[in-house]
């Protein structure tokens, strides 16, 4: 089943959703851009999978960010990007770490108990946050 593709901001529906918008993987394809035989000249598109289909990269990271800011999240993205960069040593820029962490945001990792960082980040970040499925519990 061929995926929506989507190129551009103005085409992502402005109550897009943390569900819509899922990281799932990421997508890409060869355009050509002019030409015929051996002097085609194409550009490569990368994209990002959602169940709206498969968005331009860009396009995605701008969608994200206007969901996390409609959110109230945008200290939530910066501690994200914090524990990404002080756990993701093979990220070297600090463009690869924000867009490590906005995929991040996007999963909603930090609400997932199975995470591997869920205490360590909930703790550290969200005091108030309840953990679950986890023993917080300190014995005497």
């Amino acid at each position: 089943m061929a995926r929506a593709q989507i190129n551009g901001l103005a085409d992502i529906p402005q109550d897009a959703s943390y569900a819509d918008l899922r990281f799932e993987y990421y997508t890409g394809r060869a355009i050509l851009l002019s030409g015929s035989g051996r002097d085609k000249k194409y550009a490569y598109r990368n994209g990002i999978s959602t169940k709206l289909g498969d968005i331009e990269e860009f396009a995605w990271c701008e969608a994200m960010m206007r969901l996390i800011e409609r959110s109230g999240e945008l200290e939530l993205l910066h501690s994200m990007t914090e524990w990404v960069t002080d756990n993701a040593p093979w990220l070297r820029t600090d463009k690869e770490r924000h867009k490590e962490a906005v995929i991040l945001m996007s999963c909603r990792i930090f609400d997932d108990p199975k995470w591997a960082g869920y205490a360590e980040f909930n703790q550290k970040y969200r005091s108030d946050y309840q953990l679950k499925g986890t023993n917080t519990h300190e014995t005497a």
